[in-house]
C-alpha cells in the first residue's frame, strides 16, 4: 500500500481486542451456590511470645509501621493488637516443609513487613503493604498465598485462578 496513515480506513486500525468479554454474561453472586473454602491458617493464641499491646505499639513504632483499618465488604479490621508482629519464624504457624525451605534459604528472622503481614494474611484478611524495594515483601505475600493455595481442594475444570 502506497500512501499517508490518513488514506487508509480507520477500522484497520482499531484494536482488535476492545470488545473482547463483551460476551461474558454477568454471574448472579446472590444464586451462586460456592463451596466454603479455608483461609485462616494463625492462632494468636499459640504464639510463645505474649505482648502486651503497649510492646506492639513500642515495636511497631521503632520499625515505622502503621496499621490502617479500611471497611471493605462489611469486614473491618477491629483491633490491631490482635496481629502482633513476629519475632520469628517459629511463631508463624507456617506448614513444616515451608519453614525448612525459609531455614535453608538461611532467613533467620522476619523482616519488619513479613513480622506484620504474615500473622494478618495468615488470618485470612486482606491487607496493602507498603515498605521499600529490597524489604521482604515479595516473600511477605508469597508465603501466606502458598499456604491458603495448598490447602484449597484442587480446581476443577474452568475455574481459578485460586490466587
Amino acid at each position: 500500500y502506497m500512501g499517508t496513515l490518513n488514506s487508509l480506513p480507520m477500522a484497520r486500525f482499531q484494536d482488535k481486542m476492545s470488545d473482547l468479554g463483551a460476551s461474558i454474561k454477568e454471574i448472579d453472586w446472590s444464586s451462586a451456590q460456592l463451596r466454603p473454602f479455608e483461609k485462616v491458617f494463625y492462632d494468636p493464641s499459640l504464639r510463645r511470645d505474649k505482648m502486651t499491646p503497649e510492646q506492639i505499639h513500642e515495636w511497631r513504632t521503632e520499625h515505622g509501621i502503621k496499621i490502617l483499618a479500611a471497611r471493605a465488604a462489611g469486614d473491618m479490621l477491629q483491633d490491631a493488637d490482635q496481629y502482633p508482629p513476629l519475632h520469628d519464624f517459629a511463631d508463624s504457624q507456617l506448614p513444616p516443609e515451608i519453614l525448612q525451605e525459609i531455614t535453608a534459604a538461611k532467613f533467620t528472622t522476619p523482616t519488619p513487613i513479613q513480622a506484620q503481614a504474615f500473622p494478618i494474611a495468615m488470618s485470612g484478611r486482606n491487607l496493602i503493604g507498603i515498605a521499600k524495594t529490597g524489604s521482604g515483601k515479595t516473600l511477605a505475600f508469597i508465603v501466606p498465598a502458598l499456604v491458603h493455595i495448598k490447602a484449597q481442594p484442587p480446581l476443577q475444570r474452568r475455574e481459578g485462578p485460586i490466587a
